[in-house]
């Protein structure tokens, strides 16, 4: 069994709290859609799907960001709110052979608090030259999201 990679797709963020999640007096004031996806193009080792190469029992993958916070709300009241680094990953399993789903995986992180608590002690976050928290803060929770799914995906269909 081969695993492929057939999309990406991470989903800006439309709340009405992104507003104020991605939102800092300096000029790191931008949405993370992008970091996010260049980075599952980094880390994910799969070949994209060819049309007419596959095996019977070869899947693809079609990885999906649906939900994603940087952290940042209001200066670190957010600690009240649990209102933490999170980023949700999700693959879409599909079967080459008859094009359908066969299941949707999902894996949710948030940053621990005491990374939480770290960052909101940063100089940089108490003096808001840049926000508490960016894609630094994610990079590692994508990195756990992906990983595990990989491996749930090797134990399942391998």
């Amino acid at each position: 069994m081969a695993v492929y990679l057939d999309s990406i797709k991470v989903s800006p963020r439309r709340d009405m709290l992104k507003v104020i999640d991605e939102y800092s007096m300096s000029s790191d004031s931008v949405s993370l859609t992008d970091d996010i996806r260049f980075k599952l193009v980094e880390i994910l080792p799969l070949g994209s799907v060819s049309e007419d190469s596959f095996a019977e029992n070869d899947i693809a993958l079609v990885v999906r960001v649906p939900f994603h916070r940087r952290g940042t709300l209001l200066f670190g009241f957010g600690v009240i709110l649990g209102w933490r680094p999170l980023v949700t990953i999700e693959f879409d399993v599909i079967s080459l052979a008859s094009g359908e789903t066969i299941e949707t995986l999902r894996s949710t992180n948030k940053l621990s608090w005491s990374g939480y608590i770290r960052g909101l002690l940063r100089l940089n976050s108490i003096i808001h030259i840049k926000p508490e928290f960016g894609f630094a803060d994610l990079e590692p929770l994508i990195e756990q999201s992906v990983w595990s799914l990989l491996k749930e995906i090797q134990t399942k269909y391998s």
